[in-house]
């Protein structure tokens, strides 16, 4: 049980870290309006832009790892059961 624990500890945390990560992305890197379109080029060409990008698909690959790992895990005890 305890390893079923820590992968829904670290499942909660990466949706944490995925949700603010786009959160930001959204508000710093992403036009609101017609007129924003001009700066946003700038922006969206930002390091602070390609490092909440690289944040948010880092955490969709962790959900990835995290899920196949719990399958093979369960798969695993009911084999030796």
């Amino acid at each position: 049980m305890l390893p079923l624990k820590t992968v829904a500890l670290v499942i909660g945390m990466n949706y944490g870290t995925y949700l603010t990560s786009s959160y930001l992305f959204k508000e710093l890197c992403v036009p609101a309006s017609i007129w924003d379109i001009p700066t946003s080029l700038l922006t969206a060409a930002s390091p602070a832009c390609s490092f909440l990008v690289s944040v948010i698909q880092t955490t969709q690959n962790n959900y990835a790892v995290a899920f196949a790992s719990t399958l093979t895990a369960v798969a695993t005890a009911a084999l030796k059961a």
